[in-house]
């Protein structure tokens, strides 16, 4: 109560002191954030704090998230846009508790799932199955629109997040941000790296484990001979119990801003610190296998001017400073300081679901809750009892079936291969290719194929029936089938090799397409 209680002061001091400074258009204190920090564009519409303390940024084309470490942009296609019948107003956008973002703009309606990652393709569906009516949407609560801001004539957009910060949108210079909560954390000199370079490989265990998992990618090694080794690789950070078993991967798609990972220690109370070739990060552990992973960059008061971490340089003082080299300095910070209320990323994941009204009618949120909460719990069974798509294709027992369907007719057409066939072989052999880099994303794999994501969703959709993510599952669960039939690695093995996070989370995917645990599969191959 304190906490919240100081940090409600300072924000009322900071405020009140910003709109009653004289003269001033200009913030030294602020700090600009644009394009080169990973904006799409500088023309900021709307900010909008999520429930799970993100920042979603709407500009004219786009919406960005961000996750308190790097902006996420998608792409607002008109064909995407649904048609909104009785709004003309100008860009409104609101967060619900389920992770939908809501932008209305001149009679259209864009929706992005900030769960999934992507702009949703069918918004009739979505509101029918959310029960949703028009005139719902319409009457979502609008906030006002300032024109002036301190002096500044093009102010889009003001929000003040939960966090102690407040956030500027202009109308084309991007994003003034202020926390006095955050910005003096961290503090970077001039002066050279003055201690020795942490080895790769410290104990008999380090280079056992980096044989086994990552030969050549190996950049750091902390191992504290209890429960937790951690392995710092070019593709993320990978963390193993005492009995050698891979726990997890912490990469760009699990809570990492990078996946060069450069340095690790710890600190005097147990924490992890890594650095990345792009700021630093903190690894709590919270649990059996469970973590938390906070990220810390330029809104910290790291500024780097571009360069990089080195690998190997991080130092722990006597008195519990830490100190971390990189090219042209280095940055310190004293754990036990860095404690301003921040976006945490949580492994696993945990539901954010909570009903909130966010335009008058309760009722229909909660349902919203709910719903939200049959899709993430009921998912398995809802992919077996999906209804027939728009391609003629039936979801059978498994997305495999409905692939293999799609191949054998595309084959049936005739001796030479088709645009069609090629097309998938290709998207194929790329999923492949990419498989053991983590969670291959629908941005990279429709960039890799030289296609917007729309144009690959659509494509997809009518040869197999099938999301181009529930396509990388499947091309991912059928490896691991293969590996499973083939092989005799572990299923933590096989996991690593084929990009899943967790060999839980492995068995999981396995059972919601063939039905059958990974373990209950290989049995059944054994026996015939």
């Amino acid at each position: 109560m304190n906490r919240v209680c100081y940090i409600l002061l300072m924000l009322c001091s900071m405020f009140f002191n910003i709109v009653n400074a004289q003269d001033s258009v200009s913030f030294p204190q602020f700090l600009n954030i644009d394009m080169r920090d990973g904006l799409a564009e500088s023309r900021i519409r709307q900010i909008k704090q999520m429930r799970d303390g993100r920042i979603a940024v709407a500009t004219t084309a786009t919406i960005d998230i961000y996750d308190d470490t790097r902006f996420t942009s998608y792409k607002l296609s008109p064909e995407l846009a649904y048609p909104l019948s009785g709004y003309h107003g100008k860009r409104q956008m609101n967060c619900d508790s389920l992770g939908f973002i809501w932008l209305r703009n001149e009679g259209v309606l864009y929706v992005l799932d900030a769960n999934k990652g992507e702009v949703v393709e069918d918004v009739k569906e979505l509101l029918d199955q959310l029960k949703i009516s028009n005139s719902d949407i319409i009457n979502m609560s609008i906030s006002s629109m300032p024109q002036t801001f301190n002096g500044i004539t093009d102010v889009f957009t003001v929000e003040h997040d939960i966090y102690g910060g407040l956030w500027v949108g202009t109308k084309e210079n991007g994003i003034l941000y202020y926390n006095p909560l955050r910005e003096r954390q961290f503090s970077t000199d001039t002066m050279d790296f003055s201690f020795d370079r942490i080895p790769n490989h410290a104990t008999t265990r380090a280079r056992t484990l980096e044989a086994k998992y990552a030969p050549q990618a190996t950049n750091c090694m902390l191992d504290d001979d209890g429960n937790y080794a951690f392995l710092g690789t070019i593709n993320g950070l990978m963390v193993f119990n005492r009995e050698n078993q891979l726990v997890s991967t912490f990469n760009v798609d699990y809570g990492l801003h990078s996946n060069n990972i450069q340095a690790l220690i710890r600190d005097n109370s147990g924490d992890v610190w890594l650095t990345t070739s792009k700021g630093i990060s903190r690894l709590r552990c919270c649990g059996t296998d469970s973590f938390e992973i906070t990220n810390y960059g330029r809104l910290d008061g790291i500024n780097l001017q571009g360069k990089e971490f080195r690998p190997g340089q991080m130092h722990k003082s006597d008195d519990g400073r830490i100190t971390a080299g990189y090219v042209g300095g280095t940055v310190l910070f004293y754990p036990d300081s860095v404690n301003a209320p921040r976006f945490v990323f949580c492994y696993p994941q945990k539901s954010l679901i909570h009903p909130v009204n966010i335009h008058g009618h309760s009722n229909i949120w909660l349902y919203l809750a709910v719903c939200g909460l049959l899709l993430i719990f009921g998912g398995g069974v809802f992919l077996h009892s999906r209804k027939k798509h728009k391609s003629g294709i039936k979801m059978t027992e498994s997305l495999t079936e409905v692939s293999d369907d799609a191949f054998r007719r595309i084959k049936e057409q005739g001796n030479e291969p088709s645009a069609d066939e090629l097309f998938l072989s290709k998207l194929q052999k790329l999923v492949e290719d990419n498989i053991g880099e983590g969670e291959l994303s629908v941005q990279n794999l429709s960039r890799q194929m030289a296609m917007d994501r729309t144009g690959l969703f659509r494509k997809l959709k009518t040869l197999t029936g099938l999301s181009p993510s529930e396509y990388i599952r499947k091309v991912k669960v059928d490896v691991v089938a293969r590996l499973l039939r083939e092989t005799t690695l572990s299923v933590a093995d096989i996991a690593f090799k084929t990009g899943f996070s967790t060999a839980k989370y492995c068995s999981k995917v396995f059972k919601s397409v063939y039905g059958i645990s990974p373990d209950e599969y290989r049995s059944q191959q054994t026996i015939d």
